[in-house]
């Protein structure tokens, strides 16, 4: 009985999340590291995902599973994008993330030339230790 309830809600958590973010089944794939469609089986109960894979799902919701099974309404759509391209970011190596980093400050002062960003020069970023 208890696995029928939770084989139930857990598509339509996954939808009402998604949804909320105003994702699509494709981008939380990408966000979440898993093919459209294993996100789209999930959400449409066509299959139960593991506990890793309803992890992932969690990530690029950017939701804890604590978070997805109490309910809890979710952060601003600011702070799931802001975290969504932290861990995009991430995954980037350090000449990969200076090119990012050039070209939305270019990208800024395109469409925003009157508002100057402070932002950290490349020798204030803390170095990395291997």
């Amino acid at each position: 009985m208890r696995n029928a309830v939770i084989a139930t809600q857990v598509p339509a958590r996954l939808k009402e999340l998604r949804v909320r973010r105003d994702m699509s089944v494709r981008g939380l794939g990408v966000a979440s590291g898993l093919p459209t469609e294993v996100v789209s089986r999930a959400e449409r109960g066509l299959t139960t995902p593991s506990i890793g894979t309803l992890a992932k799902l969690c990530d690029g919701l950017g939701v804890s599973l604590g978070e997805f099974f109490s309910g809890a309404v979710p952060e601003s759509l600011a702070s799931v994008k802001l975290r969504r391209l932290a861990a995009l970011v991430a995954r980037l190596d350090q000449r990969a993330q200076d090119q990012l980093i050039a070209g939305l400050e270019g990208l800024t002062q395109l469409h925003y030339p009157t508002q100057p960003i402070a932002l950290p020069k490349a020798a204030d970023k803390p170095t990395r230790r291997r």
